[in-house]
């Protein structure tokens, strides 16, 4: 028997692309101004390279990138992305 897979946070219908930009940008201004780059800050930049390979986030990659004209390049924006990768996922992904 197969389990039915829990759809993603951003695979809901009410994703709202442009707020999960907002905190993305928020959590990278902190980051930026904070220069604070200690160990859970280097463990969120691997995060964020691992969600940005994972091809279950492809869709989700693929908003961001239309909705800012941006691609998730510097370790402040892998770390911001893993990190509100995160607030989301523990918000509307339930087990």
């Amino acid at each position: 028997m197969i389990k039915n897979k829990t759809p993603k946070f951003f695979e809901h219908d009410g994703f709202d692309i442009a707020l999960f930009a907002s905190v993305l940008n928020g959590i990278y201004k902190v980051y930026y101004d904070s220069c604070d780059y200690g160990e859970e800050y280097k463990n969120m930049i691997w995060k964020g390279i691992a969600l940005t390979r994972d091809n279950d986030n492809a869709p989700l990659l693929c908003s961001y990138t239309d909705y800012s004209n941006d691609v998730l390049t510097s370790d402040r924006e892998l770390a911001a992305f893993a990190v509100t990768y995160e607030i989301y996922q523990k918000r509307y992904e339930t087990t």
